[in-house]
């Protein structure tokens, strides 16, 4: 007859156990909080931006967001209720986004047919420039590069935007053609 030997477990293997437990639920704890850090909802960031800067509030059907690269970085595009345009550059990182500089702009006349740019680095290389401007009510799409550049409308306000390898070097043609 074979008799088998039941050992007993110590008590070493026990605390090996809960240890081992314990640091899975560190580590995934820790995993979810970076990604409730990086990944927020696109709407909530500009709200907290435009409430630290002119303690405004984001018009929530405002927000859109655009692809800046095929890299997954997101420019977000959002107007208060105060007339103001944030826009947002966002790197995407592993588990969601790294915020990397905004630009803000109050929207009147006096500020139509101005070029803006928000410079975009990633990885320490520039990657392509947001260029958007605001225009006048009737004014037609500006161009660049020889073609029409990407409009949106909100509450009569009129943005157009492209992208641009240098925004301090482009030229933006407000004629016709």
């Amino acid at each position: 007859m074979d008799k088998s030997v039941h050992k007993k477990p110590s008590i070493l293997d026990h605390w090996k156990a809960g240890l081992t437990i314990l640091a899975l639920l560190i580590i995934c704890g820790a995993s979810l909080l970076y990604l409730l850090i990086h990944n927020r909802d696109p709407q909530v960031i500009l709200n907290d931006v435009a409430q630290q800067r002119q303690s405004q509030q984001i018009d929530k059907n405002s927000v859109t967001t655009l692809s800046a690269d095929d890299n997954g970085d997101q420019i977000i595009v959002g107007f208060t209720n105060q007339n103001r345009l944030i826009i947002q550059f966002r790197e995407r990182t592993v588990g969601g986004y790294r915020i990397k500089g905004y630009r803000e702009t109050a929207l009147t006349s006096l500020k139509a047919n101005r070029p803006y740019g928000l410079t975009n680095i990633v990885k320490n290389k520039r990657v392509n420039d947001f260029l958007y401007g605001i225009l006048q009510p009737n004014q037609p799409i500006p161009r660049f590069g020889g073609k029409k550049m990407s409009l949106i409308n909100y509450h009569g306000h009129r943005l157009y935007y492209g992208f641009a390898p240098s925004a301090k070097n482009a030229v933006v043609s407000f004629g016709t053609k």
